[in-house]
């Protein structure tokens, strides 16, 4: 099977494995309820999870050699997934304020996540198939969506959110394609699809 048919097949499974994780709801807390999982299968994997965070639920599950996650969350009702297959991967997610949610997947080696969210109610979703893909994201305000996904090799994107009530959805395919984006302001809907071959 060709590189390409695999890498299209694993993006098919992963946005199906994404779709069952966003739809679901996010587990019920108790009040002042804690939980943190860390699973890991694999050698040299190293998972942390760091709450200071009322009723607030983290998981990480890592499949494969040398991965690394770190999840921090403080404030309260945050809601923090990192699942990574693969070797040599990275994850790191930073939550602070109240009933954020970040979900960060890579299924493929040498891939690295970063997010950092202050505010309340913001949503994150970072999603990287392949090798060698860089996905950042900075949200500072409220009520703000990013959705960043990427199949294939080398690609970057780096989004930046100042304000309220944005959302960016970022898809990248192929190989080497970079974005950046720097948005300051509220109620901005920021679209992007690129193709690098």
């Amino acid at each position: 099977m060709s590189s390409a048919k695999r890498i299209v097949k694993l993006g098919v499974v992963a946005l199906f494995i994404l779709g069952v994780l966003t739809v679901a709801p996010g587990p019920s807390l108790a009040q002042g309820l804690l939980e943190a999982y860390v699973y890991q299968r694999g050698d040299g994997n190293q998972g942390i999870v760091d709450q200071s965070a009322a009723a607030s639920w983290a998981q990480i599950y890592q499949n494969g050699n040398y991965n690394e996650a770190y999840i921090y969350q403080a404030g309260e009702d945050n809601w923090s997934l990192q699942a990574q297959t693969g070797s040599a991967n990275r994850a790191w997610a930073a939550s602070t304020g109240s009933s954020n949610t970040a979900t960060q997947i890579q299924l493929g080696d040498g891939n690295a996540l970063g997010a950092w969210q202050y505010g309340n109610n913001n949503f994150l979703l970072q999603n990287q198939i392949g090798s060698d893909n860089l996905a950042t994201a900075w949200i500072l305000g409220s009520d703000n969506s990013v959705i960043q996904m990427q199949t294939g090799l080398a690609h970057i994107s780096r989004v930046s959110i100042t304000g309220n009530s944005n959302s960016v959805n970022h898809i990248q395919f192929g190989y080497s394609t970079v974005l950046e984006i720097t948005h300051v302001g509220d109620n901005a809907r920021i679209n992007t699809v690129r193709f690098g071959f």
